[in-house]
């Protein structure tokens, strides 16, 4: 009887320890997915240069929906820490009825100094996935005013993460918990 209940004791334990073993695991891979993503302002990107907005897309990742900016230097530089534009990203108030994540581009123009029009992409993307409904980016660019706003309508408040692309410091990527 004595071993009987030993044995049965044992595999309690050996469950019990299983289960925290599963939960904890699952716990700090999900943490680890949430890294970097805030519903807070965030900015990256330095002054310096002059940079051309050339195109904006989209692509549906695992765990994120990413929205790719694109920009190039005006002209050539020595300096790599310019390569990216200054950009800031600010949520929408959650009691304000339109949710939205802004993004305010500095240094940064859809034309080029001859005043051409460089930007090749549409100003409104309908997307309608998970919680982005379009981006618009904004036509308000005046010659005091060279910086673009881009709108990421939403259906309600997210966690995003601003950064650049490791392999390009001009595309700026907006990624968005699903």
């Amino acid at each position: 009887m004595k071993l009987l209940l030993r044995i049965v004791g044992v595999i309690v334990l050996l469950g019990i320890f299983v289960s925290v073993y599963v939960i904890s695991t699952s716990w700090s891979v999900q943490r680890a997915t949430r890294e970097g993503f805030t519903g807070n302002v965030q900015e990256i990107g330095q002054t310096g240069g002059f940079h051309l907005l050339r195109d904006i897309a989209w692509e549906e990742l695992d765990s994120v929906y990413r929205v790719k900016i694109i920009t190039q230097m005006n002209r050539p530089s020595m300096l790599e820490d310019i390569a990216t534009p200054p950009v800031r990203a600010v949520q929408s108030p959650v009691n304000d009825p339109i949710k939205a994540l802004y993004l305010t581009m500095y240094d940064t123009s859809r034309q080029d100094d001859a005043g051409e029009n460089v930007f090749n992409g549409q100003s409104v993307i309908e997307i309608n996935r998970g919680p982005i409904r379009n981006i618009e980016i904004s036509k308000q660019e005046t010659a005091n005013d060279q910086s673009p706003v881009i709108f990421i309508h939403l259906t309600k408040g997210v966690l995003y993460r601003l950064q650049t692309d490791p392999d390009d410091p001009g595309v700026i990527w907006v990624d968005i918990l699903k």
